[in-house]
């Protein structure tokens, strides 16, 4: 199984098109070729680690988030854990 968790998506938008970062998470299975929706993060985010724990768990940190008033990308200093 892969996580893939968090990222950016471009929305069409006038006069210009504009970037996002989303919070939806997915596992892969690649035997099936199957997507899983496995809930949302708190923080949408794209550009964090995701690191495999010992105990199966994997822990989500940093990244960057785009502010949608702005439209200014903001370094995240926080971490989310996804206990599968």
């Amino acid at each position: 199984m892969v996580l893939v968790a968090g990222g950016f998506i471009t929305v069409h938008a006038l006069p210009y098109n504009k970037t996002e970062s989303i919070n939806s998470a997915e596992l892969w299975d690649p035997s099936a070729q199957v997507w899983t929706s496995t809930g949302n993060l708190n923080t949408s985010r794209g550009l964090g680690s995701i690191t495999v724990l010992a105990n199966g768990q994997a822990l989500l940190t940093g990244g960057e988030t785009i502010d949608k008033q702005t439209g200014h990308a903001e370094f995240l200093a926080t971490a989310e854990l996804y206990k599968p």
